[in-house]
């Protein structure tokens, strides 16, 4: 699988490194990388649902993402947890 973030990086590196960038540009990047983040948050959902894993909602503005990962060890996927969108946070 690629990383397909790194296409919408280069371009949003060189409008935001311009002095002469305009709201619009940026607007426009802000709407692609939300796409792209709906697109494979849709993906991940339905891919649990095959599966049986609980998706929550969460809020990292209330409390951080639960974390108990070591390194070198396997991902334990009890419950996928997907941040909230900026503007319906509460913090």
């Amino acid at each position: 699988m690629t990383d397909i973030t790194g296409l919408a990086a280069a371009p949003a590196y060189s409008v935001l490194r311009n002095d002469d960038a305009n709201a619009e540009s940026l607007a426009l990047i802000a709407k692609y990388l939300g796409a792209m983040d709906s697109t494979l948050t849709m993906m991940l959902r339905l891919m649990a649902a095959d599966r049986q894993i609980p998706v929550e909602w969460h809020d990292p503005t209330i409390e951080p993402f639960p974390f108990k990962g070591e390194h070198g060890k396997p991902a334990v996927v009890e419950t996928i947890k997907l941040g909230m969108p900026y503007d319906r946070r509460k913090g």
